[in-house]
């Protein structure tokens, strides 16, 4: 008789396992451990790391910290560094397969030198590990200043977050001005020109447009132009705030000629 694998199916009797609902959530959220919502941190005081109610998953296992929490950070020491770490302690007990998750403070050895993170238990509860300790977050503890926190965990993204971030992919924006035509299609701006600037010596410039907000580059842009006057040499520059000049490169008087080109950069 073939073996029945259907979890989520009634068989009868009681069948669904904390190891199956782990494996199908890690095949979901992946294996790792991540921050779904909430688990922002902050130092409330020298000693006293504040974490923000959230869920985050442990290798499958969805955790809720239900209310604000604070835990206990040790004092800093002139003259000395340690690291602490915050993390999910998982811990299961082999006999009745108990399992739990608490929020746990590891503290570092203080060093007159570079501090380093303490040693905690790696393991992997999907391979069947029974006590794993996933670093949270680090606290940097520097003699009596404040410490500094860094969060060490993924942030998983949801749903709603990924939808958002696919609209603004595909946004589209359009500009046309003065013999510029350019669109924005998500964060990449392509453009167009035929433009006729004044440049009557070796070193002239003019502005000649402001390229609009959402449309505008992440540094400042150089584009080569071409022109009927093979003696002139024109570049095109598009700055951070939309300031978009003609400039002659050290060629001789661009005469009433057009410059022509196209460009495509990232925006801010």
């Amino acid at each position: 008789m073939a073996t029945n694998i259907l979890v989520t199916g009634k068989q009868g009797k009681n069948h669904i396992t904390s190891a199956q609902m782990g494996a199908i959530q890690a095949a979901i959220f992946g294996p790792g451990t991540y921050i779904c919502s909430g688990f922002e941190p902050s130092m409330a005081s020298a000693n006293a790391l504040s974490i923000t109610k959230g869920v985050a998953v442990v290798n499958g296992r969805p955790c809720v910290l239900e209310a604000n929490t604070q835990v206990n950070i040790a004092s800093g020491i002139t003259g000395r560094n340690h690291n602490d770490l915050v993390v999910l302690a998982y811990s299961k007990v082999a006999s009745s397969g108990v399992e739990e998750v608490t929020v746990k403070v590891i503290s570092g050895e203080a060093t007159t030198s570079d501090a380093a993170d303490p040693t905690y238990k790696n393991g992997d509860i999907l391979s069947g590990a029974t006590s794993v300790e996933t670093p949270l977050f680090r606290v940097e503890v520097r003699g009596l200043e404040l410490p500094r926190v860094i969060t060490l965990a993924k942030k998983l993204p949801s749903i709603d977050d990924l939808n958002t971030a696919d609209a603004k992919a595909s946004e589209v924006q359009t500009f046309e001005q003065g013999g510029l035509y350019a669109v924005r299609v998500g964060k990449i701006v392509y453009g167009t020109f035929t433009l006729t600037p004044n440049l009557d010596s070796a070193w002239a410039s003019q502005v000649m447009l402001t390229m609009p907000e959402g449309m505008r580059p992440a540094h400042k842009w150089e584009v080569s132009c071409t022109t009927e006057n093979k003696m002139a040499n024109v570049a095109l520059y598009i700055d951070t705030n939309g300031r978009t000049e003609a400039s002659n490169r050290g060629g001789q008087s661009l005469g009433n000629n057009y410059i022509h080109g196209s460009f495509a950069y990232p925006v801010i």
